[in-house]
């Protein structure tokens, strides 16, 4: 058979694919989308084009240990990349990488994401390689080099087993060759049934997406900042927004969350804004800031016009010690963006943590208080966590609290950590009572917070509950919260558990 000179010019043009490359988030009870697998393989798919990539995203596939065995021993992957975005999934990391050594002990094991970043001894001597930081470039780097390990031996921010020992190449990050974010590939992942309530209680779903990476701030319970270096990373505009055309078609979905660290810096804001607009785009978007960027009311306005309708913040204290050390903002601050934020016709949520190493019943009295002060339209109160190599778990490791090392327990509800101001103190049932007080100050509320759970099986039980306690409302005070106490048996085992509001 002859063929004609455009043919010719096309097998030319088109790369043999010569390495498969897997992508893999562990099995896991998730319940929600992960991000970081979509990013990496838009990226590699554009950078290495002689390589046929798979994502097997265990948690959103419902697969366990004998489907991902399937998968892999179907696909021979020449290298395998293994995520673990957050510390809960460590074990069942460490797990999947045990499993890949038995199955094809001679593919490139490659291990990434939160928990490796920050803590690359738990994980590096179950691969080859470990990527610190951000892992897209150094991803490709590594697909490029297969299967010469002494190249990526070189790289810098990975870490490896060297003589038994782990040594960790420092970052050259002059090197990078990224210097925007790019755009999400979801092939591999079923993610449309993850996509969350728009509104916590309504039954319509949202997409969610970024418009940049990484957070400059350093909270002391967070471990965000020391991840992307404080540095942020944007994408660009108009890639967002036809990700957002793309999402709206394939899932006839109207509502979007922007889930940025970093959203409300101003020009970027306005310019998005006005983007939607000149693409007839008419929905509705949700997104999360900080007080520090709410400041503008023309921002805010343009953001209302295209159609933002909620606003999440985090708050996290209601005590004015614990915010200066742990945030580094006033109670002033919050009260004014809350009210800006509320007058510009915002759905204003935000959340809160019990359990800072500073707390005590009297500071988580103004925590739980300062919701019904601001007016929300809805709290989140959550428990504060220890992880890894941030300031609150080397605070808590030196003054005590810390109940366990269990990685999968660690949870924003469950009790991990009981600080020394809060010894003897029942912190689940602090958190409950915490919901119980904001959401039975007024009848409104009440009624708003009952109907969130018409298609909860325990939606009469609830009713029933909260009904009660808005009739006695005045006894939900400080003197009540005080007696909040453990019983003398201690924490069990039902108290590990996530229980009803």
């Amino acid at each position: 058979m002859r063929l004609d000179l455009m043919t010719l010019n096309f097998y030319k043009r088109t790369p043999k694919l010569n390495k498969r490359v897997a992508l893999i988030y562990p099995p896991h009870h998730v319940g929600r989308v992960l991000f970081s697998l979509a990013y990496l393989l838009g990226h590699l798919r554009k950078h290495n084009h002689d390589s046929e990539f798979k994502v097997i995203d265990c948690p959103t596939n419902n697969y366990d240990f004998d489907d991902l065995k399937t998968e892999l021993l179907e696909f021979k992957p020449d290298i395998i990349g293994v995520s673990i975005p957050f510390t809960t999934m460590l074990n069942k990391g460490k797990q999947v990488m045990e499993i890949i050594r038995k199955i094809l002990p001679n593919s490139w094991l490659v291990v990434g994401g939160s928990h490796p970043t920050l803590c690359p001894e738990d994980v590096v001597e179950y691969c080859d390689f470990v990527l610190i930081g951000d892992g897209e470039d150094k991803m490709s780097d590594i697909v490029d080099y297969f299967p010469n390990k002494k190249q990526v031996c070189d790289l810098g921010g990975i870490a490896y087993l060297y003589n038994g020992r782990m040594k960790l190449n420092p970052d050259i990050k002059e090197n990078r060759k990224t210097k925007t974010m790019g755009s999400p590939d979801w092939d591999g992942s079923d993610i449309e049934k993850y996509f969350p309530p728009f509104i916590f209680g309504n039954k319509e779903k949202c997409y969610e997406t970024f418009t940049s990476k990484g957070c400059p701030f350093s909270c002391t319970f967070c471990s965000n900042g020391t991840i992307s270096d404080r540095k942020v990373v944007y994408r660009e505009l108009k890639d967002v927004v036809n990700e957002i055309i793309w999402a709206k078609e394939k899932y006839n979905i109207n509502n979007f969350a922007i889930r940025d660290e970093v959203f409300c810096v101003k020009t970027k804001v306005i310019n998005f804004c006005n983007m939607l607009k000149e693409k007839g785009l008419n929905i509705n978007w949700y997104f999360q800031t900080r007080v520090e960027f709410v400041k503008d009311k023309e921002m805010l306005r343009v953001m209302r016009d295209a159609g933002a309708k909620v606003v999440n913040i985090g708050i996290e204290s209601g005590s004015e010690d614990v915010l200066k050390r742990n945030k580094g903002i006033k109670r002033e601050d919050v009260e004014k963006a809350v009210k800006l934020l509320r007058s510009a016709g915002f759905l204003v949520y935000a959340g809160f943590i019990i359990g800072f190493p500073e707390d005590t019943i009297d500071t988580v009295w103004e925590t739980i208080k300062f919701p019904d002060e601001l007016d929300l339209h809805s709290p989140g109160f959550q428990l504060m966590v220890p992880f890894p190599k941030t300031q609150v778990r080397y605070l808590a490791e030196k003054e005590g609290g810390i109940l366990t090392n269990d990685y999968e327990k660690y949870c924003t509800y469950n009790v991990v950590y009981i600080p020394p101001g809060l010894q003897g103190y029942d912190l689940l049932a602090i958190r409950k009572f915490a919901y119980q007080y904001f959401h039975t100050r007024t009848e409104e509320r009440l009624s708003k917070w009952i109907d969130r759970f018409k298609d909860n099986e325990d939606y009469h039980l609830i009713k029933e509950t909260y009904t009660s306690l808005y009739d006695k409302k005045d006894s939900l005070n400080k003197e009540y919260l005080k007696k909040l106490r453990m019983p003398d048996n201690g924490l069990s085992k039902e108290n590990m558990k996530r229980l009803p509001y």
